[in-house]
C-alpha cells in the first residue's frame, strides 16, 4: 500500500477478541487505544477522512459513531471513542450541590440533585449516544427520575484545561412534559478523557 497515512509491516493494535458486536448492524473489530490506526487519517491541510471518492466526507463508523472522535479520523471500520468518566464531581445549582457520576465505559450515569423545593435522583444504565470532539464529551440516554422508568437525559461536558474550568449542562425530559435542566462549573471532582 503506497496511500497517505498507510503504516506497511506495522502491528495494527486490534482488539484480540476479534470479530463481535461492538453495536452497529454488523460486527467489528475494536481498535486497541494503543493501535497507530487511532487518529492516522489527518482532517488537515487535506480531509483523508473522506469515501473513496477522495472528496465525500465519511461523518460515522460501520457502527453509526461519529468521526472523527479525537483529532483525526481512525483508519478502518472501528473509530476508538474515548472513555470518558467522572466520580465524585459536584456543582453548584444556586446554593444546593448537585452531584453527578458518568462513565462512556460503563455505559452509567447518575444524577442527584436536593432543595428545599425539589427532589431530582436520576439514575441510568444505557447511554445510547457518545461523542468526544475536541473538549467537548456529548452523551445521552435513558433512565429512572425518582424510581419512575420512562426518562431521557443529555448532558454536555466541556472540559476547560485548568482546574475549575470544566463545565457541566444536564438535560432530563420525560412523561407529562416533564423538563429539568441545570449547568454550572464542576466545583468538584475531575472529568477525565482516556484514549
Amino acid at each position: 500500500m503506497t496511500g497517505p497515512g498507510d503504516l506497511n509491516s506495522t502491528h495494527a493494535g486490534l482488539d484480540p477478541a476479534g470479530l463481535q458486536n461492538n453495536g452497529g448492524p454488523t460486527q467489528t473489530i475494536a481498535l486497541l487505544p494503543t493501535s497507530p490506526a487511532v487518529n492516522a487519517m489527518p482532517l488537515s491541510p487535506i480531509n483523508y477522512c473522506t469515501a473513496l471518492d477522495g472528496v465525500t466526507p465519511v461523518a460515522t463508523d460501520q457502527r453509526g459513531v461519529p468521526r472523527p472522535q479525537g483529532p483525526a479520523c481512525d483508519m478502518g471500520a472501528f473509530e476508538l471513542v474515548p472513555t470518558v468518566l467522572c466520580t465524585g464531581c459536584y456543582f453548584y445549582v444556586q446554593n444546593d450541590r448537585a452531584t453527578f457520576a458518568f462513565s462512556s465505559q460503563a455505559s452509567t450515569f447518575s444524577y442527584h440533585y436536593r432543595s428545599s423545593t425539589e427532589s431530582v435522583q436520576f439514575v441510568s444504565t444505557l447511554i445510547s449516544r457518545f461523542s468526544v470532539l475536541d473538549d467537548i464529551a456529548t452523551f445521552s440516554g435513558e433512565g429512572t427520575l425518582n424510581g419512575q422508568s420512562g426518562y431521557s437525559f443529555a448532558v454536555v461536558a466541556t472540559l476547560g484545561g485548568a482546574f475549575g474550568s470544566d463545565t457541566v449542562s444536564i438535560t432530563i425530559t420525560g412523561p407529562n412534559n416533564y423538563s429539568y435542566a441545570a449547568n454550572g462549573t464542576l466545583a468538584g471532582g475531575d472529568i477525565v478523557v482516556q484514549p
